[in-house]
């Protein structure tokens, strides 16, 4: 059940956020393994239950414990501020959240750009390799039937030239 509760559930006004509260402390209990996502959603049923506190104390608590989910607790924050009517407070997360993405996405662009580099030139690399094998082989076949031509030559000389002295 517990995979099923997510921010969309408890906006939802036909739903009770004690329900939901129930849903993620069993889950708590029974030791559920619950994501950054998950312990997100659990804060925002605190919040919307009337326990800000508790809310913002679970909110900041995730900071500490799961640094990988930022970008999640600042959307976290950003629905806090919101919510509390500091809008100013609100929109300087939101505006910092959008410089930390922007900052992600060209990191992971350029990390692609990198490896696409890379990969082409070990292509080219590769080609060049292959193309010089063949070049290579090309030569030594050349030189084999060269050398059989040659082979091919002095013996027929030698057959005509014991012809003519016999």
């Amino acid at each position: 059940a517990i995979m099923s509760v997510d921010a969309s559930f408890l906006l939802n006004t036909e739903k009770d956020p004690t329900l939901v509260l129930q849903c993620f402390e069993a889950a708590a209990e029974t030791g559920f393994p619950l994501g950054v996502e998950k312990m997100s959603d659990w804060g925002y049923a605190l919040y919307l239950n009337g326990q800000k506190e508790e809310a913002f104390r679970l909110w900041d608590s995730l900071d500490r414990f799961h640094p990988e989910g930022v970008l999640e607790l600042q959307y976290r924050r950003y629905e806090r501020f919101r919510l509390e009517g500091e809008t100013e407070k609100a929109l300087s997360l939101l505006e910092e959240s959008a410089l930390k993405q922007d900052s992600i996405i060209r990191i992971q662009a350029s990390e692609a750009v990198s490896r696409a580099q890379r990969d082409y030139q070990e292509a080219v690399a590769e080609g060049e390799r292959i193309t010089a094998a063949r070049e290579r082989e090309r030569k030594r076949a050349a030189w084999i039937v060269g050398l059989l031509v040659a082979v091919l030559l002095v013996v027929c000389c030698f057959i005509i030239w014991q012809e003519g002295h016999s």
